[in-house]
């Protein structure tokens, strides 16, 4: 999957991405130096998330999220690293007139297998 679009400053961008992503909203949580951040997914998909919050941390800093998925009542957590933020200005080319949103794109990494499995599982049975 191949994305375009504008960042701020008018500058273009194209990213592969290698796994699709679910277009769903999981309700997560993620940690800052002095409290947990409650957030919502944008779009998640095997290799990564982007996340709708008003907390952006800085790109390359490690974080934790955790999430539930109806599929399942014990939390899962994946560890990542901040790749890409939208201060609520950046929108895809073909975005057409949906709104942009703040929020922030963490690529997993080093993900437990189990966890994966289960991430796959709900993603196949959604798409």
């Amino acid at each position: 999957i191949t994305m375009r679009g504008t960042m701020a400053g008018g500058r273009k961008f194209s990213h592969f991405r290698a796994h699709p992503r679910l277009k769903k909203r999981i309700e997560l949580s993620f940690p800052t130096d002095n409290r947990r951040v409650q957030a919502v997914t944008v779009d998640i998909g095997l290799g990564g998330v982007f996340i709708a919050t008003d907390v952006l941390l800085p790109r390359g800093t490690a974080v934790e999220i955790s999430f539930r998925l109806p599929t399942r009542a014990e939390p899962l957590v994946f560890a990542g690293i901040v790749r890409w933020l939208n201060d609520g200005t950046n929108k895809p080319d073909d975005a057409d007139d949906r709104p942009t949103v703040r929020g922030m794109g963490i690529a997993f990494q080093d993900v437990a297998p189990d966890a994966l499995i289960v991430l796959s599982e709900f993603l196949a049975t959604e798409i």
